[in-house]
């Protein structure tokens, strides 16, 4: 299900304003000649245990650990604590529990985005997600958070600087529960996210993908309950305290 005209990812309020216009792109437009029909080997793992299932055709998993495994002289950029690492997000709904939800990182092929996010989940910087909430919600579309300084969609800042550029595009938002960066157009991350509750593809070269749901994804669905027809939601859904596990 697309988003209905007037329902814009590449607007001043990081996917927040309700006066731009929406135009997909076609596909052909946007999905590379060779992006890969999975997001990564951990994402795999994550879905089906011995294959990849649901994000393409089926694969064993020897077969794609082998085609991504770096060259012997490869370090990675991250700390060894953030190297595809799993975080935690405790949501509530006006202060009552929903639920649990668990983000697996791809630090592996976004390393800079991966550690901006794992740092402002454990709050090590000092800020973060913690207490901040979902301000946007459209159902068969996305949920969108973390701007924790205006609480509306027009602010946020990331680890690194107020923005930081757009590292690649390397993986897809290929099904539902993908993870990806909101922005105000090329190179302007911060620190806003937002979930997709189904497949985007017309977002493929535009925002970065950087995780997807490992467990919970059925406390996204229920948060799609509470959106409104502006995309408001109509009860405050917060992240209570979030973490690494």
């Amino acid at each position: 299900m697309l988003p209905p005209v007037g329902v814009c990812l590449d607007c001043p309020a990081e996917l927040g304003s309700e006066s731009a216009v929406f135009e997909p792109a076609q596909q052909s437009d946007v999905v590379s000649s060779h992006s890969s029909p999975f997001c990564s080997p951990e994402s795999a793992t994550a879905l089906s245990g011995d294959q990849v299932l649901g994000l393409g055709p089926t694969l064993p998993l020897t077969s794609v650990n082998q085609a991504l495994q770096p060259p012997p002289s490869w370090s990675h950029p991250c700390h060894p604590a953030v190297v595809n690492s799993t975080v935690i997000f405790y949501i509530t709904m006006d202060d009552e529990p929903l639920g649990r939800v668990s983000f697996k990182l791809f630090a592996d092929n976004v390393p800079k985005t991966v550690e901006n996010f794992h740092a402002l989940s454990t709050g090590e910087k000092v800020f973060g997600y913690k207490d901040s909430g979902f301000h946007r919600i459209i159902p068969g579309f996305m949920c969108q958070g973390g701007d924790f300084t205006c609480h509306n969609g027009t602010g946020g800042k990331s680890i690194y600087e107020e923005k930081f550029n757009d590292e690649n595009f390397i993986l897809k938002h290929s099904s539902p529960g993908i993870l990806s960066m909101a922005n105000t157009g090329p190179n302007t991350i911060r620190s806003q996210f937002f979930t997709c509750t189904a497949k985007t593809e017309w977002l493929d070269g535009k925002h970065v993908v950087f995780g997807m749901v490992k467990k919970g994804m059925n406390i996204v669905e229920a948060m799609e309950h509470f959106e409104s027809r502006n995309g408001k939601t109509s009860k405050k859904i917060t992240i209570a305290d979030c973490g690494q596990i």
